[in-house]
């Protein structure tokens, strides 16, 4: 099972071209975001940053998931708002319209 926030710091790790900065932006340790990397990679049998000393690059495994993993984090933030009473909310009217 892979955890969303893991998705989460991969998107930031990929966004911000490094560990330490993904860490910042999302207010965690650099290592625990590390951690969530490492996690995944096992999860999903792959290697998904190419690490360097002060950068991390997106191997081709992880770019090809990125589209489906930036979807997944949308919808739970979806969810969420969803549940949180934020879903849209008007009257809709049908019918035609009258011409004079």
């Amino acid at each position: 099972m892979v955890d969303i926030r893991f998705l989460q710091s991969l998107v930031a790790t990929v966004e911000t071209g490094s560990i330490a900065a993904a860490a910042r932006r999302e207010k965690l340790t650099p290592a625990a975001v590390s951690q969530r990397i490492q996690s995944l990679e096992r999860a999903l049998g792959c290697i998904l940053l190419a690490r360097g000393a002060h950068s991390a690059q997106p191997t081709e495994a992880c770019l090809s998931l990125l589209p489906r993993a930036r979807l997944l984090i949308r919808e739970v933030e979806n969810l969420r708002y969803d549940v949180a009473g934020g879903g849209l909310a008007a009257e809709l009217k049908s019918g035609r319209s009258r011409r004079r």
